[in-house]
């Protein structure tokens, strides 16, 4: 059985976050391991209400897809396993969700940061073999702080394109 490496980044766009998780499911990259999270300020829920009830349209590609108050980052839209987990224990918040994946806890709060900032954070469990063709579609579709973390090491796997 091969190692599950997780790779995240964030994007400024949540258009752009949602092309990169059709592209990976398309790819297979992740099959259902795919994870967004993306908090829900009034601005953003008037931009996209016409588009979106925020991830409807990855019902296919997310499970667990729905709205969450998290404490740290008020209202939240998630969808895949980080959402499930976030539903089930709201109280510990994101950052503690993230440490699940392998994250320090000096990046989990970074990631955690970033969304609260209003970044759309997308992470996704693969094989260690398609690792870095995640990782590459995730930059190529305009995510930043792009990395790959695996449980069983505290720090990142720096990228071997």
């Amino acid at each position: 059985m091969s190692a599950r490496i997780t790779v995240i980044g964030v994007f400024t766009s949540y258009p752009q976050a949602i092309k990169s998780l059709e592209k990976i499911d398309a790819k297979r990259l992740a099959n259902s391991e795919i994870s967004v999270v993306k908090t829900l300020s009034d601005s953003f829920r008037v931009e996209m209400a016409q588009e979106l009830f925020p991830l409807e349209e990855l019902e296919g590609v997310l499970v667990s897809a729905g709205t969450i108050e998290l404490p740290d980052l008020g209202k939240t839209a998630a969808g895949g396993p980080l959402a499930k987990i976030l539903q089930k224990q709201p109280e510990h918040g994101i950052t503690r969700a993230l440490m699940h994946y392998g994250l320090s806890d000096t990046k989990a709060n970074f990631f955690s940061k970033k969304v609260g900032e209003g970044k759309t954070l997308v992470l996704c469990e693969t094989n260690k073999e398609k690792a870095n063709q995640l990782a590459n579609v995730l930059e190529e579709a305009g995510a930043q702080h792009v990395e790959k973390w695996n449980k069983s090491l505290d720090k990142p796997m720096y990228p071997n394109r």
